[in-house]
């Protein structure tokens, strides 16, 4: 007698699929910022479509019993266009599955990375069984003479650097983080070793109906965390817009994957036409921090072709000692300006990675744009269009690298 109960899980995968992207586009329809704001409604669309895609590239497209396990850099986050939750571009993304059944070995090349971070969760995010298990720092593994790092991924204790896996999860999800100063920066390598045998694969069929399942519980997540949710939780955390709500990683982890590693201070923004927010703030001592803005539905800018975001390497530090940075919808003709790309809403989010005293919060203004030559210091340099441009060529050509990797 045939067994069809296979294809009984994998049309029911297949309808949750498609009941979830209704649910989802009934709450984002369903968000005073999409029914009080026709500019905003195209944009709310083209996330759900961008929620869908990441669902499938994360949760569908690696098949999860392998032999030898994939990296996948280039179907995690990246560049602006699977980036739902505004990961910064300064981060490449790696993720992968691996079964806790089995041992892994690997060897990291850091690269000039300021930080290799990965974190492990027993399911795919949005999985209702989903958890984090484990958040790690490379700085705090042993490194060899030649600067590698050899690891070790299991369920079981070993001595040295180990990842824990679940044992009951043949699908742990891990995703990493490599912290770039440039975008030119040598990214490092990661290698697997060594693996014990994959168990057979018995039942492609309901393996399938999981990786559907896994990815509907995705979309749902992306959807109503980040599309919908951060710019509603920083608001409600700062307790209105323009001001700044304070978010440590360890805090945010297991909720909206943050890592332990930083502290987010972000900030729901809302300017007029002729205003700009004037942020100052003193130059910590950290190993990575920086500045960017996005659009009311937590997806970034469009970096390669304006300046969204500024790090510690590419923000102008007065004499002071401050970082001052502009937000305006126009060019205001310093080099710290972060170009809402004609938006008058959307966020701001600061990170500060591995800092060895408190994150102090920046100040933050709404001020008349025709004032900001009065409000920054004599000092404070200014940026020309033809310095603007060759900028945004530099800005172009470093990130086109960084994206190819």
């Amino acid at each position: 007698m045939t067994d069809f109960s296979a294809d009984a899980a994998l049309k029911a995968a297949w309808e949750l699929w498609h009941s979830t992207a209704e649910d989802v586009r009934a709450a984002i329809e369903n968000t005073d910022r999409f029914r009080n704001d026709p500019a905003q409604r195209g944009a709310a669309y083209q996330s759900l479509l961008e929620a869908q895609a990441m669902a499938y590239n994360i949760a569908v497209a690696p098949r999860r019993y392998m032999e030898h396990p994939r990296v996948f850099n280039h179907s995690t986050w990246h560049d602006n266009l699977l980036a739902l939750g505004q990961p910064i571009q300064d981060f490449k993304y790696t993720g992968l599955f691996l079964d806790g059944r089995r041992t892994y070995s690997a060897r990291i090349r850091r690269g000039e990375s300021k930080l290799w971070l990965t974190q492990v969760h027993n399911k795919c995010l949005g999985d209702p069984e989903s958890k984090e298990i484990g958040n790690y720092d490379y700085d705090d593994f042993a490194a060899n003479p030649d600067g590698t790092i050899d690891l070790v991924f299991s369920a079981q204790e070993h001595p040295g650097n180990w990842i824990r896996l679940d044992s009951d999860s043949a699908f742990n999800w891990l995703v990493m983080r490599r912290i770039l100063g440039n975008w030119t920066d040598d990214l490092g390598g990661f290698e697997f070793t060594s693996a014990t045998p994959a168990p057979e694969v018995t039942d492609p069929t309901a393996e399938a109906a999981e990786s559907i399942a896994a990815a509907a519980h995705l979309v749902r997540y992306l959807v109503n965390a980040f599309t919908i949710g951060l710019h509603t939780l920083y608001a409600a955390r700062a307790g209105g817009v323009n001001t700044w709500a304070t978010m440590p990683g360890a805090e945010v982890k297991d909720s909206l994957i943050g890592s332990r590693s930083t502290v987010y201070v972000p900030a729901a923004f809302r300017i007029e036409p002729d205003e700009a927010l004037l942020i100052e703030w003193d130059v910590p001592v950290s190993a990575y921090w920086s500045f960017q803005v996005g659009d009311v539905w937590s997806r970034p800018l469009d970096y390669l072709n304006h300046q969204t975001d500024l790090n510690m390497n590419r923000a102008n530090v007065d004499a002071d000692g401050k970082v001052r940075i502009v937000v305006s919808l126009s060019d205001p003709g310093v080099p710290n300006w972060l170009d809402t790309c004609g938006r008058r809403e959307g966020t701001v989010v600061m990170r500060n990675y591995r800092s060895p005293a408190d994150t102090t919060v920046p100040e933050l203004r709404v001020v008349k744009a025709a004032d900001l030559p009065n409000l920054l210091p004599a000092d404070s340099p200014r940026c020309t269009p033809k310095q603007r441009a060759a900028a945004i060529e530099r800005r172009r050509t470093e990130a086109a690298r960084l994206v190819a990797q």
